[in-house]
């Protein structure tokens, strides 16, 4: 064979200029496998790893024939592949979206009612007066308390206009007799007594101007700064979410943690959404009671990582590591008829003709929880969804909105 670097440098350069051109050619292997992903997605990148199709990655010779991949090539798909985990899935089989639920526990949870914010009463006197009172603090908004105390008069006992409406009231209490479900006769008839068609101190109230009532509100809240913050919040109609350390309410209240753990136990998953997993009556201090109140809506999780496991297996204290989120409206419940002051109840559900602004109150926390010994993941323990246990992958919480400071 002729020796072509013999003859110089010029020579030497023309013989491998074919190759030179093709390096020059070839796109660089990220290129590349972001080409391949842009066209068949990133699980053929992972699948095609090893299989012929590969060669479609190789350089190009002279004659356009594909060749085996590159070295390079075979690290960034290797690699990939390495990358890729589990999708996490929910306790039912679905996979987990971005807040923490597939997609059928999402419906069910929509379908069960989630916390809004949007005002809601049985009362239609007050509905109808509040209505009303909105448009006209528009117009004369320094005088919105005694625009809304006048019209909530109006609605409360104008025989023209409170007759048809609690005709209206024992109708449909009728009707939830003969077909509705319990839970609205309960409703109803609870609405019926605070609103005064049996009786009522809200009635009268609603006659006196909203202001009248916030010296006296705050007074009764000075005390507690966190439910302080929460009743302000309210008045200034800001409407942004707020939040608080759901870690030491349960701590400073025992019977709250003991219902969470009671209602966890009782639900048949490892995760899932609990309907007022902490009532009214089960606080032992006020700093919560008025700050809070019943939370409508809990969801929990039994953690099933590793990490969780490892910690429930040396700690072998018949707790698992939980993790709880809650979101609850702050409102006022003015259709409620056992309420010690029914009038501040009423004035302050009146004063959101002025401005004032229900929002969203929320917290999440991981805590260990007495739970039966099923329920208590462990190392090496059957994996209650299905899977293997082995490194199962983190099922993301889900977003809290963002709060204000």
């Amino acid at each position: 064979m002729r020796d072509l670097t013999a003859a110089g440098p010029e020579v030497a350069a023309a013989t491998h200029a074919p190759e030179a051109a093709d390096a020059a050619r070839a796109p660089a292997p990220a290129e590349r496998v972001l080409a391949l992903q842009r066209s068949a997605g990133n699980c053929a990148v992972a699948s095609m790893l090893g299989s012929n199709r590969t060669r479609a990655l190789g350089r190009a010779t002279a004659d356009q024939r594909p060749t085996a991949p590159a070295p390079e090539d075979r690290r960034l798909l290797a690699r990939i592949a390495d990358e890729r985990q589990p999708a996490p899935r929910c306790a039912c089989g679905g996979l987990i979206g971005a807040d923490g639920m597939c997609t059928k526990c999402r419906q069910q949870a929509q379908g069960a009612g989630s916390p809004t914010l949007a005002r809601y009463t049985a009362d239609p006197n007050r509905e109808i007066g509040l209505t009303i009172a909105e448009q006209l603090s528009k117009v004369w908004p320094d005088a919105s308390p005694e625009l809304t105390a006048l019209v909530m008069c109006m609605m409360r006992f104008v025989p023209s206009i409170a007759v048809p409406l609690h005709l209206y009231r024992v109708a449909r209490l009728a009707y939830s007799v003969l077909f509705g479900p319990q839970a609205k006769f309960e409703e109803y008839m609870t609405e019926a007594i605070a609103s005064g068609v049996f009786g009522g101190a809200a009635t009268l109230c609603d006659c006196i101007p909203s202001r009248a009532f916030l010296p006296f509100a705050r007074e009764g809240l000075a005390p507690y700064p966190l439910a302080t913050s929460f009743f302000e919040h309210y008045v200034a109609g800001a409407g942004s979410p707020r939040t608080f350390d759901l870690s030491e309410m349960l701590t400073e209240e025992p019977d709250q943690r003991s219902n969470l753990s009671a209602e966890i136990v009782s639900d048949a998953g490892t995760e899932g959404m609990l309907r007022m997993a902490f009532i009214q009556g089960a606080y032992r201090t006020k700093k919560w009671q008025y700050a809070l109140g019943g939370i409508e809506q809990t969801w929990f999780r039994i953690r099933d990582d590793a990490a969780a496991r490892d910690e429930n297996a040396e700690r072998a204290d018949g707790c698992a590591l939980v993790h709880i989120r809650v979101e609850d409206p702050y409102w006022w419940h003015p259709d409620d008829w056992n309420r010690r002051n029914p009038c501040l109840h009423s004035a302050m559900e009146n004063m959101k003709a002025g401005g004032a602004k229900e929002f969203l109150v929320t917290a999440e926390t991981d805590l260990r929880l007495k739970l039966p010994k099923a329920k208590i993941p462990l190392p090496g323990a059957a994996d209650p969804a299905g899977g293997s246990t082995s490194g199962p992958a983190p099922v993301a919480a889900p977003p809290a909105p963002p709060v204000d400071p």
